[in-house]
């Protein structure tokens, strides 16, 4: 037995997974039922469901566009299908995530998120942006959480949506005061309070927020489609958009973290 986090995968001799739709993460793609023999189905007891959103999409050649027009399209189903015959067990478990913990903003991040604040008013007074402003992703980390800080104490920016892998405590507070209006990810990167007040508050939320698949998130086509202004931090960056985040050195700074082709703005 492996105890992960909030939830107990059972291993027997053959490979199993655990998969469910009541979590604060929706990584996995639904196609995984399929392929695996036995799933042990972990019941954790904290999250609220009605949060997610899974979608398959077909296979080629009649496969279409993955048709979200803006991020609060909900496209799919709030669970993941699995042949009843593959459950081998359910497992019931109040442990907790093991949430990240950030501190608080001080001189330099408030100034950082400050700055990317007025760069993109500029450019939305330019025209460059329009008035109604675009889908925000950010990064994770304290510099993430003061850049969307930042964008929150400007009223000249419109309240605004996001369209990102992870949303944080900082997302949370500005939903709250209405400054964002939509987020789209595919996990709750929260702390353990955090995550109590939403699911304390599910109905103001569970309008609020949706959870996909990274596959739906990181799709490139809808974030082209959608002018994501893509906000994270980094050491290097190339005129070609690669993007080193965790390496200097020949030394990893932190986790690993994929580089993607994000068509809109690029702040890496």
């Amino acid at each position: 037995m492996i105890i992960i986090s909030q939830y107990i995968i059972i291993r027997p001799s053959v490979i199993s997974l655990y998969l469910l739709t009541t979590a604060a993460i929706i990584s996995v793609p639904p196609v995984l039922p399929l392929l695996l023999n036995t799933i042990p189905k972990p019941i954790p007891q904290r999250i609220a469901p009605k949060t997610h959103d899974v979608y398959e999409p077909l296979d080629p050649p009649y496969r279409r566009e993955i048709p979200i027009y803006k991020p609060s399209d909900r496209i799919g189903s709030t669970y993941i299908q699995v042949d009843p015959k593959k459950i081998v067990g359910v497992v019931r478990t109040n442990k907790p995530d093991e949430a990240r913990h950030f501190t608080a903003p001080d001189v330099l991040t408030d100034k950082i998120g400050q700055n990317v604040a007025e760069f993109l008013v500029a450019d939305m007074k330019r025209g460059i942006i329009p008035s109604c402003f675009l889908p925000i992703q950010s990064g994770v980390g304290n510099i993430a959480n003061a850049v969307l800080g930042g964008l929150g104490r400007d009223k000249t920016v419109p309240p605004f949506e996001m369209y990102t892998e992870v949303i944080q405590n900082s997302v949370i507070k500005l939903m709250q005061e209405g400054r964002i209006k939509f987020g789209s990810a595919c996990s709750l990167t929260v702390t353990n309070d955090c995550l109590d007040e939403i699911t304390g508050n599910i109905d103001f939320f569970k309008d609020k927020i949706v959870l996909r698949q990274s596959e739906i998130s990181n799709n490139p086509e809808i974030i082209r489609r959608l002018g994501i202004i893509s906000i994270n931090t980094a050491i290097e960056v190339d005129l070609y958009g690669n993007v080193n985040s965790t390496h200097a050195v020949h030394y990893r700074k932190s986790l690993p973290n994929r580089a993607k082709s994000l068509w809109g703005y690029n702040l890496r």
